[in-house]
């Protein structure tokens, strides 16, 4: 029986893979450089505040043409 499959996360959970079902990770290297600038974190004072930032953000990237994400915690919170 052959198991395989690809994630982005499996890397840093190899343990609990390895400890509770037995099963090896290994890491395939990127054939390209990776383009992602990692930003540092913002922090607001307000709810206000930091969807007044989002909306700034979505309209930045949608004047020119790229397309947008915007993800939540929960359910509750994005209605």
């Amino acid at each position: 029986q052959k198991l395989a499959g690809m994630t982005g996360t499996a890397w840093t959970e190899k343990d609990e893979f390895e400890s509770i079902y037995d099963l090896k990770v290994s890491p395939i290297p990127s054939n390209k450089p990776c383009q992602r600038r990692d930003e540092d974190d913002e922090v607001y004072t307000s709810e206000e505040g930091k969807w007044s930032a989002v909306v700034r953000a979505v309209r930045e990237a949608h004047s020119s043409q790229r397309p947008v994400l915007v993800g939540t915690t929960s359910i509750d919170n994005s209605e």
